[in-house]
């Protein structure tokens, strides 16, 4: 009777016997897991065409970059020249002046030499004397307006 009732033979000892329930098809499982794989499938899509694309942007955003590298690189390399250079024009602009410096003192040095070597009396005396030299009178200078230069260059005979 045991048999009948629940469709199971009997099994010896406590335990009850367990019941077989119906259970339902997995259609709506597997129509989810269809889903599931669709929507991955088309992720997959999606994800391998912005790889393809994100390659073809690196590719070209990488040469960018490269350029920039290179200009930048070329500019420190032109700016580390010029600064070198603007040091080696400081030092020579000193060594230039140090020069001037020591040639206008020397200039100087001769030119109080020669200064100090004429005798003003001795020529006077020479010219007065020896020559017949005298000063300009008043009725020997002519007077006349020089305009606007400050040099006066005669071209042609002077007015009486």
């Amino acid at each position: 009777m045991a048999e009948g009732r629940y469709r199971e033979k009997y099994i010896g000892g406590s335990a009850a016997p367990k019941r077989y329930e119906e259970v339902p098809l997995r259609t709506p499982e597997r129509k989810r897991n269809i889903e599931v794989e669709r929507r991955n499938r088309e992720e997959q899509r999606v994800i391998a065409e912005n790889q393809r694309n994100a390659r073809k942007i690196g590719g070209l955003f990488t040469f960018f970059i490269a350029c920039a590298m290179v200009a930048m690189l070329f500019t420190c390399v032109k700016f580390i020249a010029n600064k070198n250079k603007k040091y080696e024009n400081d030092a020579e602009l000193a060594r230039l002046q140090s020069e001037y410096t020591a040639l206008k003192e020397q200039n100087d040095l001769k030119k109080l030499a020669i200064d100090t070597g004429i005798d003003y009396n001795n020529i006077y005396n020479r010219a007065v004397g020896e020559l017949g030299m005298v000063y300009a009178t008043d009725e020997q200078l002519i007077r006349y307006d020089r305009g606007e230069s400050e040099y006066v260059m005669q071209f042609g005979k002077m007015p009486k």
